[in-house]
C-alpha cells in the first residue's frame, strides 16, 4: 500500500486548496456550526437548504458530495452525517476521519482537509485522528495527502502532537512530510519577501 502523509493547516477553509475538503454536520445542531457552517456561508446557504429540503438530514453515516461552484479554493465538499452530538467522542472521531479518508481515495481525490469537530489536537484527539487514518489505510487502496485544520496559533502544538502519535504507531504507514513551505499571506508580504509591520496570519476560519 503506498505511503500516506499528515500535516496541519491553518489556511482559512474558503482558500484550502485539496482536492476535497470533509465537514460533519450532527443531526441536532441547527443552525450549522464549525467547519460546516462556514462552508455553508461561503455556498451561500447551500448546506441549509440541503437541510430543509430534507435532502440531508446529518444521520450517521449519511454522505453527499457537493460541488464548491468557485465559492471555495476547494472543488468539491464532502459532508459527513455525525449523528446526535451527544455520540461524539474520541472514538466517533476515529470512525469519521477513518470514513472520510476512505472516500478521498474512492473520489480520486489526491488531497483531504479534515474540517471535522473533535476532541482537537491534544495527545488523545491526535491519537484518534492517526488511528483513524491507519484504519482507513488498511481498507483502501492509493495515496493520499491529509492535512487537519487548526487555528494558527495552535499551528506548532498541532504538530507536536502529530509526530507523538505517529511516533506511537511507526508500522501504520501514515507520516508527517519532510519538509513544509512556509509563507505569509499575500497581502502581507512585500516585493522583498518580507512580511510587513502589523501584518497578522489569516484565521483557520
Amino acid at each position: 500500500m503506498s505511503g500516506w502523509t499528515l500535516d496541519v493547516e491553518c489556511t482559512p477553509l474558503a482558500r484550502s486548496r485539496a482536492a476535497l475538503i470533509a465537514v460533519g454536520v450532527f443531526r441536532d445542531e441547527r443552525p450549522l456550526r464549525g467547519g460546516a457552517g462556514l462552508a455553508d456561508w461561503r455556498l451561500c446557504g447551500g448546506l441549509s437548504r440541503l437541510l430543509v429540503e430534507r435532502s440531508f438530514a446529518g444521520e450517521l453515516g449519511e454522505r453527499a458530495l457537493l460541488p464548491s461552484e468557485a465559492r471555495l479554493a476547494s472543488p468539491r465538499l464532502l459532508l459527513l452525517g455525525l449523528g446526535e452530538r451527544g455520540d461524539d467522542d474520541a472514538d466517533r472521531y476515529r470512525q469519521r476521519v477513518c470514513e472520510a479518508a476512505r472516500q478521498a481515495v474512492g473520489l480520486g481525490a489526491p488531497t483531504l482537509r479534515l474540517h471535522l469537530p473533535g476532541p482537537g489536537l491534544d495527545d488523545g484527539g491526535a491519537d484518534a485522528l492517526v488511528r483513524g487514518l491507519h484504519d482507513a489505510r488498511e481498507q483502501v487502496r492509493g495515496t493520499l495527502q491529509v492535512f487537519v485544520a487548526v487555528d494558527p496559533e495552535a499551528e506548532t502544538l498541532g504538530r507536536v502532537a502529530l509526530e507523538r502519535a505517529l511516533a506511537g504507531h511507526p508500522t501504520g504507514g501514515v507520516s508527517l512530510p519532510r519538509t513544509r513551505e512556509r509563507r505569509a499571506p499575500a497581502a502581507a508580504r512585500t516585493p522583498g519577501g518580507r512580511s510587513q509591520p502589523g501584518a497578522s496570519p489569516g484565521s483557520s476560519h
